[in-house]
């Protein structure tokens, strides 16, 4: 869970990060100052415990909020925010040390929790990081094992075994790109459940700004600057492939198993591509320094969104192209 939550911190926007670091600074500034109180027998010893208590929810909703995209973690941290707004200056009157820095430590709470609550709306279409794959393929197992047998092959099954091959493409991928500078890369993957001879990704990499990309991820992932031609086959799944194949010919695709079969591939399929991405990184190449998306194709599958991966020594592209 911290590992997902650090990774949509570090794959989220410019703003959206500001604006945590902003509200999270204000709030922890309230906490500091109501805890150094009691210390200095300015203020009651039991303030400190609904501030403990708004701690300890304001992590539950913050959770929530950006994991599992509840509406109710939205709200929560809205009124703890207004809560510790009301709580800092109510405070603060009372004691009279009321001023410019407690005005400005409110505004920022409010402002905060304004853009979160905003932004609620765009949450449910955004992106899933790495960290959050492993909990989302055991679900669509959980299902699986529970349903047809005809299915259960998909099990247990992983596409990692390919990833210093995908990690080679990804770096074509990338420097096929001729001009303007690489902001975002995105992989997809066919539909398998449709072309069952040869199951393969196809990569594409993209020259507008971040902020603008994710603004509207569904329809920007299809406005990138240039695709590879050469497209790389996934193996090792032959026999998953026959399952659908079978599908086709007995018109069974209404069976609830294919569906999430199909999404197990599809989170399958992330994985590999997250691991590339990590890949790209111990090798220190400069794709892993811009963010990766990928996700199948004509789906409403959310997309993975693997974050940056910060380096000391890029290697160009020229570098890479002698």
């Amino acid at each position: 869970m911290i590992t997902a939550l650090i990774e949509r911190f570090r794959a989220a926007t410019a703003s959206r990060k500001f604006w945590y670091v902003v509200w999270l600074l204000s709030i922890a500034g309230l906490a500091a100052w109501l805890v150094s109180n009691p210390i200095r027998g300015k203020l009651p010893a039991w303030d400190v415990v609904p501030l403990l208590l708004g701690a300890v929810l304001m992590a539950i909703f913050a959770t929530v909020h950006e994991l599992y995209r509840r509406t109710w973690g939205t709200v929560g941290m809205v009124a703890v925010a207004m809560a510790s707004m009301i709580g800092n200056i109510t405070i603060r009157l009372e004691g009279g040390l009321f001023g410019t820095r407690t005005i400005l430590t409110s505004l920022l709470t409010v402002a905060g929790a304004w853009f979160f609550w905003r932004d609620r709306g765009k949450d449910d279409q955004l992106f899933r990081v790495p960290g959050e794959l492993g909990a989302a393929a055991k679900d669509l197992e959980r299902l699986l094992g529970r349903g047809h047998e005809a299915y259960r092959c998909f099990v247990g099954r992983s596409m990692l075994g390919q990833t210093s091959r995908v990690a080679d493409w990804l770096e074509r991928v990338y420097e096929d790109h001729a001009t303007g500078k690489v902001t975002a890369l995105f992989v997809e993957m066919e539909r398998f459940d449709i072309n069952t001879d040869l199951w393969t990704i196809q990569g594409f990499a993209f020259s507008m700004p971040a902020e603008e990309l994710m603004e509207d991820l569904e329809y920007n992932l299809g406005e990138y600057d240039s695709a590879l031609e050469e497209t790389l086959a996934l193996t090792g799944m032959e026999d998953l492939q026959a399952v659908f194949a079978r599908a086709r010919e007995q018109d069974s695709s209404t069976e609830p198993e294919q569906s999430y079969a199909f999404d197990l591939m599809t989170v399958r399929m992330q994985q590999l591509i997250a691991a590339a991405h990590k890949e790209l990184a111990r090798r220190d190449h400069e794709a892993a320094r811009v963010r990766l998306f990928a996700n199948a194709h004509d789906t409403c599958w959310v997309p993975l969104c693997s974050p940056a991966i910060k380096g000391k020594h890029p290697h160009t592209s020229s570098d890479r192209r002698g």
